[in-house]
């Protein structure tokens, strides 16, 4: 039987803390859910989504993002940039060593 060859898809993986770490950027920026939603290009709904940590593909945190410049300074947008790095790798390196592990132990 062959094993399976695990690939990390950074594509679609959970980001649990980046969702808690958007929304307190966007409170601390005293920016509205409704004008990151129009400019996102989402609905609340897919925002909130999210936001807590729904399996959605890359392109709408990168949505995120983008609209995060549309509204900051550049020192703000690029202290937050960081920040969402940090954490993606987190996440990404959790998701990715989680998944390893449960596939050893079936």
């Amino acid at each position: 039987m062959k094993q399976a060859i695990l690939r990390s898809n950074f594509n679609h993986l959970k980001h649990h803390s980046i969702g808690a770490f958007i929304e307190t950027f966007r409170k601390e920026s005293n920016i509205d859910i409704s004008d990151i939603t129009s400019e996102a290009h989402m609905s609340n709904t897919t925002y909130y989504k999210v936001i807590a940590g729904y399996d959605y593909p890359l392109n709408f945190y990168l949505r995120l993002l983008t609209t995060f410049f549309e509204f900051c300074d550049s020192a703000r947008f690029t202290k937050f940039l960081s920040g969402f790095k940090e954490m993606a790798l987190r996440d990404g390196e959790e998701e990715m060593w989680g998944r390893k592990n449960n596939k050893k132990n079936v």
